[in-house]
């Protein structure tokens, strides 16, 4: 993350084409915060939030590694979100309305400001109001209300410069118009407006940069609070020959007596070996570069934007000139026409992405294009643990994986039997190429080590007899390695639900723990004493759901549990601690 973030205002005037080309400019510029009023439509994804008329929304970048948005209010004309540490103001207010309303609408932003100040609040949008406090050669009626109306709030006037930000064909004017809040306004810098890129709209592009410790001093890894992803492979690339040789080859160090076997140091050494077993074998997912065009972007638009842009300034050239009113109409209609060229070639270029990406129906018909149908494909953005604001994430781990206190409580009807520990209780290779079966059976996603069970099922091949080892002083032990009980939790948006019941969580186990389960599924129980059964979410509504956490226990025992209760119990259900950074793992 760098020091330097990005930051446009823009209006679209309520065209699908200029809403497209902002969307390619965002691209092109690697912008990190955008506002936009008089959109064409706001797209249902997490990284735009609009007001509740749709007339102005925020739009952060979409990727993984962006700073997220949160939403904290909205009205009509007016959207307010937490952006890191900076309250984000998004606003617009039609000209065909009368002083009246305009000077009620400020009072209702006033209110919504006031709540976050004195901390950073940034203000952007088009207030069609005219003042020479931000450069324009006259002063309205609104422009009077809206300059005292920031004074009152102690905002600070960012606009620098005359340029208009609005140019019509009959004249320009600058009603688009950024406030800052002191802390904020100590953050800006290079405020300027773009003449010199085509919009497709009757309002310039506005930039400015953004730079403060708070939004990133340091390069931190993707993730809230620096927590690093789990490595992923190229499956569908891996050389089962190169697999099985770099397995067969670790297969020959020293394994360590069952007697002294380090439960820990063992653990570490699967994971390790693994590892690097999986980087022989195939290539490591490489994170893409943010992409700088849209789909349907290319040379051809390129070259027509530019064109436009040059018919543009010749006619602004001749008005400025005093030429003929023949010559600058002439000039004008010039630039109109191959802004129709421009509009026309988006919309071409649309139109055959969606056809192409229709052809691949019979080639695939549960593909993409049903996805996209359905909206079952995730929008651009990061993911809902990062868009969540702190104290709203807290709440909703909080409800899923509540702490209760009490000690440990042994499910009703499963008495706890416990058996001196003999050589036939350890775990036999018949077990363990069953549990190897259950493994290659499954294609789900894997677990913090990212290593994938395909990869697990070919080198247990020859590694199978040391996890075996492994196993056995786990039960002999009554040991459960902690880093088993780690899970990667990822949470599922419920759309139209409110913190904490807003998401549902699936958690995804280290393989090497599955195999534990799959291995002996009838003494599940061997390692923990008891179970504690903890509530969720769900329970209040008078269906009892159990979740599992172990505890200690100091021998092993053959009981088995009721189906339902425990076998989710390699699970870690605890908050994030400093040692298990959130998000990412639990």
């Amino acid at each position: 993350m760098n020091a330097d973030h990005r930051l446009l205002q823009a209006n679209l005037n309520h065209s699908a084409r200029a809403q497209d080309l902002l969307l390619q400019t965002l691209a092109k510029w690697n912008i990190d915060l955008a506002v936009a009023a008089e959109t064409y439509r706001v797209p249902a994804k997490s990284n735009w939030i609009s007001d509740t008329d749709g007339s102005v929304a925020i739009i952060g970048r979409g990727s993984a590694d962006a700073i997220p948005l949160t939403l904290i209010g909205r009205g009509g004309g007016h959207v307010v979100a937490r952006w890191e540490e900076i309250v984000v103001v998004g606003v617009y207010f039609s000209p065909n309305r009368d002083q009246a309303e305009f000077r009620a609408y400020l009072d209702r932003v006033a209110t919504a400001i006031r709540r976050q100040l004195p901390g950073p609040v940034l203000v952007a949008g088009d207030l069609n109001a005219k003042s020479a406090e931000w450069g324009s050669p006259v002063t309205d009626a609104r422009g009077l209300d809206l300059a005292e109306w920031g004074n009152e709030l102690g905002l600070v006037i960012l606009n620098r410069g005359s340029a208009h930000t609005c140019v019509r064909h009959n004249g320009g004017s600058i009603v688009d118009i950024t406030f800052g809040s002191p802390p904020v306004a100590r953050m800006v810098s290079g405020w300027r407006v773009m003449e010199g890129s085509e919009t497709l709209s009757d309002h310039r592009y506005i930039r400015w940069n953004i730079s403060d410790p708070a939004l990133g001093h340091q390069p931190l890894p993707p993730g809230r609070g620096g927590a690093t992803p789990p490595p992923r492979w190229a499956l569908k690339r891996l050389a089962e020959d190169a697999l099985m040789a770099a397995a067969s080859a670790k297969s020959l160090e020293p394994i360590p007596e069952p007697d002294a076997c380090d439960i820990e140091r063992e653990v570490t050494w699967f994971r390790e070996a693994m590892t690097q077993v999986c980087d022989v074998a195939m290539p490591r997912i490489r994170a893409l570069p943010q992409r700088k065009a849209v789909y349907w972007w290319s040379q051809e638009i390129a070259h027509l934007r530019a064109d436009c842009v040059r018919k543009r300034h010749q006619y602004t050239r001749c008005r400025r000139r005093r030429h003929t009113e023949a010559e600058a109409a002439a000039l004008y209609a010039v630039y109109r026409e191959a802004n129709k060229q421009l509009q026309r070639a988006i919309k071409r270029a649309k139109d055959k992405a969606w056809a192409e990406l229709l052809e691949t129906l019979n080639e695939d018909p549960w593909g993409r294009p049903y996805l996209i149908v359905r909206k079952k494909l995730r929008s651009g953005g990061p993911p809902i643990t990062e868009s969540l604001h702190p104290q709203v994430l807290e709440d909703v781990v909080s409800a899923l994986f509540p702490h209760v206190g009490g000690g440990a409580m042994i499910p009703p009807g499963q008495p706890v039997h416990r058996t001196p520990w003999t050589d036939d209780l350890g775990v036999t290779e018949e077990e363990l190429a069953r549990a190897i079966r259950r493994l290659r059976a499954k294609n789900t996603a894997p677990g913090p080590d990212g290593i994938p069970g395909r990869a697990w099922v070919l080198a247990l091949g020859v590694l199978g007899d040391r996890l075996r080892r492994l196993f056995t002083a786990c039960f002999k032990a009554g040991q459960f390695p902690p880093q088993w009980k780690e899970a990667a939790l990822v949470l599922l948006r419920k759309e139209g639900r409110h913190p904490p019941r807003t998401a549902r969580y699936v958690c995804w186990t280290r393989r090497a723990s599955s195999s534990s389960e799959y291995s002996r599924p009838a003494s599940i129980g061997t390692c923990r004493q008891s179970v504690r059964t903890w509530p969720t979410a769900s329970s209040d509504s008078g269906k009892a759901v159990r979740r599992s956490t172990p505890t200690s226990a100091s021998g092993p025992s053959r009981t088995r549990l009721s189906p339902g209760v425990g076998w989710r119990w390699p699970f870690r259900s605890t908050l994030p601690t400093p040692s298990t950074p959130y998000p990412g793992s639990v």
